[in-house]
């Protein structure tokens, strides 16, 4: 009886320190990927969701890695903070073993979530003027006058400043925003505004591409 005790703890930790040595791995991978493909990119980090290693066996997936960066680069923008969901995670797991990192091969979901701080969306307007992201309301502040409105989203992810039956005096050519990477070029379902930020959401079903955040 002691001897099957023994037997069961041992084969518990190694299942124990399997687990955690994979995890410890994607993440690693996950990370340095992310760093590779954007170096600007700040305060990488990824989390994988626990158990990972029977998921794999089974069907050779994760079900959910979530990662996240701070300043990441998006060509005309730069993101104060991107958060990706991904849901089933499909692995090459002997490419993997062999290449020492994580080969993705399909992700089924992918929930983005990008902020941008108002000083970050005020690079897209005219030297001097800037955005003050309030709740709900973006103003938008010139050398001379100031006005206030709102975001409204125009299909398929163009984000348009909107003030109801005015035209904009001393504002004659306002960009919208739009982020020219993928998904984001063509993905976004969702605006909100809080008080010095904008936040817009972006879910994709089998994205094209095995990256878990846009980049340039």
């Amino acid at each position: 009886m002691k001897l099957i005790f023994k037997l069961v703890m041992v084969a518990v930790v190694v299942v124990v320190l399997a687990e955690g040595s994979a995890h410890y791995f994607l993440q690693s991978e996950i990370v340095a990927a992310v760093a590779k493909r954007d170096p600007s990119a700040e305060d990488v980090s990824a989390g994988v969701e626990f158990p990972m290693l029977w998921q794999l066996a089974a069907h050779g997936s994760v079900p959910r890695v979530t990662v996240s960066a701070r300043h990441v680069n998006l060509s005309t923008l730069t993101a104060d903070k991107v958060t990706a969901v991904a849901r089933g995670v499909h692995m090459n797991m002997v490419g993997s073993l062999a290449d020492r990192q994580a080969d993705v091969t399909r992700i089924d979901r992918i929930d983005l979530t990008v902020t941008f701080t108002d000083k970050e969306a005020s690079a897209l307007l005219p030297p001097g003027n800037s955005f003050v992201f309030g709740a709900g309301t973006v103003t938008i502040k010139g050398l001379a006058t100031s006005i206030t409105g709102r975001f409204q989203l125009e299909p398929p992810a163009r984000i348009v400043f909107a003030v109801e039956g005015l035209k904009i005096p001393g504002f004659p050519s306002l960009p919208a925003i739009s982020i020219p990477v993928r998904p984001l070029a063509s993905c976004v379902q969702g605006i909100r505004l809080t008080p010095g930020y904008l936040m817009i959401t972006c879910v994709e079903t089998n994205p094209t591409t095995t990256d878990f955040l846009p980049h340039r």
